[in-house]
């Protein structure tokens, strides 16, 4: 079986390496190992599924927010992993402004 870093198996699967290491570290990925300080993942492995990301079992969010006074989207990944969908989203700054369109597709006014 070939190995391969949490760098590796996270640009595979379009996540950070800490988010690799940190589904390691609980246990839910399986054949992961711990070498030295470093995690090795098994290179067939398919990626499991992120729980943090509740939804009905109908696949539909549980609730819709408006993100206010946005700044750089800490409130709407909160929500996100609640559950939530974010139908608008409001910042004055545009430097934030900029940011938040670089992670989230959302309308901003």
């Amino acid at each position: 079986m070939e190995y391969v870093s949490t760098k590796e198996i996270a640009s595979k699967w379009g996540v950070t390496s800490a988010r690799v290491c940190a589904m390691c570290a609980a246990g839910i990925i399986p054949g992961a190992y711990k070498k030295g300080k470093q995690w090795e993942v098994p290179n067939d492995v398919e990626r499991p599924i992120d729980k943090r990301i509740r939804t009905d079992k109908n696949n539909k969010f549980k609730f819709t927010f408006v993100d206010l006074f946005a700044g750089i989207g800490g409130f709407h990944q909160a929500m996100r992993y609640l559950g939530g969908k974010c139908i608008m989203a409001s910042e004055i700054n545009l430097a934030c402004l900029e940011n938040y369109k670089l992670n989230y597709k959302t309308i901003n006014i």
